[in-house]
């Protein structure tokens, strides 16, 4: 309940949704900010833009050109399947690897207790390098997690709080292995 009041203040605080699409920033709101998010296990669940900074962060940490971020409420896998609340993040790849060879990769990052220790995790990992406990003391300013935090290192403290990498049809996947490219789509 208390995600959900979040969410509902979140989406209520900002009527647009930033995108990128084709190289280009742009802004959705009203109908064209409602998609359908697709879970782990083939359900399809009513989804919407967010207005969060990860849009232009992930664009430029990435090179891509196509970038949004969608999320949805609903029961997730994990309860649907009798067991706990479960938090899942699809990434979708879509363009051309680091060799120019077609990239296409549909992944799932999921937690079998839900959100809050993803959320925990990522607090810690930058605490931690904020107080230069892992690597060169950071320099007073504004930093996005993805200038200060290793993705490699963020993905096996990942794997260790229990965290899945998955690929779309429920087979491991490496997280390491999805490599954006030079102009790769991404769909979160």
């Amino acid at each position: 309940p208390a995600a959900v009041a979040d969410v509902a203040r979140l989406l209520a605080a900002a009527s647009a949704a930033p995108v990128r699409r084709d190289g280009v920033f742009d802004w959705l709101s009203g109908p064209d900010a409602q998609v359908e998010v697709t879970s782990i296990d083939g359900t399809v669940l009513p989804g919407q833009l967010v207005p969060i900074l990860d849009v232009p962060s992930l664009a430029v940490a990435t090179g891509a050109a196509n970038v949004r971020v969608a999320f949805a409420i609903g029961e997730s896998a994990g309860r649907r399947h009798g067991g706990p609340a479960s938090a899942e993040v699809r990434i979708d790849l879509e363009g051309v690897d680091r060799t120019g060879a077609p990239l296409r990769t549909n992944h799932y990052l999921l937690h079998p207790e839900g959100q809050r220790p993803l959320t925990a995790l990522g607090v810690a990992l930058g605490v931690e390098r904020l107080l230069g406990l892992r690597g060169t003391p950071v320099q007073p300013g504004l930093h996005t997690p993805e200038a200060l935090i290793d993705p490699r290192y963020a993905a096996e403290r990942l794997t260790e709080i229990g965290a899945t990498f998955t690929d779309a049809h429920g087979g491991p996947a490496s997280p390491l292995g999805c490599s954006s490219g030079r102009s790769p789509r991404l769909d979160i």
